[in-house]
């Protein structure tokens, strides 16, 4: 019944929805990349004349979620290296992060908008034996079709806020017949179990598994570690401040706390990454504002460095990581937030703090904060005085970094047991 209903509102909508989402891609230059992907024209693999015995399909909505897939689809080429693997993304930041690190999957391409006839028209060029959404994403017009098709979908990384829930919890009947698309709902954590029990999925077909990102994480070598300060023209005895991944409004409050901090630490070094390139200019706008030195990091080869280097390049930042005395993950200090993986900084040792809003990343930032291995800051004052005592106190950094990375090494495996699961859905057909 619900996909003959979405078929329906499908072809009352896209007479409307069309052409203002031609208009918002040719004039205002959003989703001009793919413009065709999003209409179901997802581009043939160069080899489709070549056999293949599966074809899984990975559909990942942004850089986050490209970061939890990145270590599973890499050990799925290993173990079936004749396994055919498409990936789609929804931005531009994730198909920038998913050709960097994923360039050999047989196709990458934007995700078809959930409309009829978009989908059944990818699906047709695509030919999956499975589906797996990363973390979220439920756009109920694919999940039905795919499962009138009978082509089983997982759910990797399962996330699904408060927020949502409460929506779902008002649309009872529809959630149901969605989440019951899923052959198999795999989780972070018992928490992420809870939220789909409590939407009348049953037991049966949920998995906690843990969190990917652990897996896919690297430490650099001393080489690597010299040739980051190297770039950044950073000297090794400086102590360095990276706020990585924030939105607006983080920036002023950082700034602010940076300005008051330079005055004790003359020689401290903030390296500002903005979550998304598309708002540079805007951070640019705030630095200026206050009258702070800064340089952007594509521009350092030709520029001396300055106090504040403004990262403006993409998938770089896990790798600065490991040059930090101290880190702030954004995201989290203002509603309705969400919050960041903490895992990247605590991989590298760093002390790392984090404002209270992480509902994204909740599991991660209480399983770090029980044992204290980061610390939950309320606002701008509140920022200020925990670098400044981080920055004062090596022994309690160290044992920061130290609890950081223990846990680390402890919370890996999700990836081998996803691959397990995939195996033995496809090995069974």
């Amino acid at each position: 019944m619900y996909l003959f209903l979405h078929k329906i509102i499908s072809l009352i909508v896209l007479p409307i929805f069309l052409p203002l989402f031609a208009i918002s891609a040719f004039v205002f230059g959003k989703k001009t990349k793919g413009f065709s992907h999003h209409l179901g024209w997802t581009p043939f693999p160069n080899d489709r004349k070549q056999s293949f015995p599966k074809t899984i399909w990975f559909f990942a909505l942004s850089v986050g979620e490209i970061g939890s897939i990145v270590p599973l689809i890499k050990a799925l080429r290993e173990q079936q290296p004749h396994w055919r693997i498409v990936v789609s993304v929804t931005t531009e930041a994730g198909f920038e992060t998913a050709k960097n690190s994923l360039s050999f999957v047989e196709n990458l391409f934007y995700h078809p908008l959930d409309f009829w006839p978009f989908w059944e028209r990818a699906l047709r060029r695509v030919r999956p034996d499975l589906f797996v959404l990363t973390e979220t994403g439920f756009w109920p017009g694919q999940l039905l079709l795919m499962k009138k098709l009978k082509i089983p979908s997982f759910l990797f990384q399962g996330r699904i806020s408060e927020k949502s829930v409460e929506t779902y919890k008002k649309l009872p009947s529809l959630s149901k017949e969605m989440f019951s698309c899923f052959k198999t709902l795999c989780v972070q954590s018992n928490d992420g179990e809870s939220k789909l029990k409590s939407l009348g999925v049953s037991q049966e077909k949920i998995k906690v598994l843990g969190n990917s990102k652990f897996d896919g994480l690297e430490t650099v070598s001393d080489e690597q570690w010299g040739n980051l300060l190297s770039q950044l023209k950073i000297n090794p005895s400086a102590p360095v401040w990276v706020a990585g991944s924030t939105h607006e409004g983080e920036e002023s409050v950082i700034l602010e706390a940076f300005s008051q901090l330079k005055d004790k630490f003359p020689d401290l070094v903030l390296i500002l990454a903005p979550r998304r390139l598309e708002r540079l200019q805007d951070v640019v706008s705030e630095i200026e504002s206050k009258n702070l030195d800064f340089v952007q990091k594509s521009l350092l080869s030709e520029k001396e460095s300055q106090a504040i280097i403004l990262l403006d390049t993409m998938g770089e930042l896990a790798d600065i990581y490991s040059i930090a005395t101290v880190a702030f993950v954004g995201k989290s200090l203002f509603q309705p937030g969400g919050g960041h993986s903490l895992a990247e900084p605590a991989a590298h040792g760093v002390p790392t703090c984090h404002g209270p809003y992480m509902e994204y990343q909740r599991d991660m930032a209480e399983s770090f904060g029980k044992i204290g291995a980061t610390i939950e800051v309320q606002g701008s004052e509140d920022l200020e005085n925990i670098i400044e005592g981080l920055l004062q106190e090596p022994a309690r950094r160290k044992d920061l970094g130290e609890k950081a990375q223990k846990l680390v090494q402890e919370s890996r495996g999700a990836t081998q047991k996803m691959v397990e699961l995939i195996m033995e859905e496809l090995n069974q057909n």
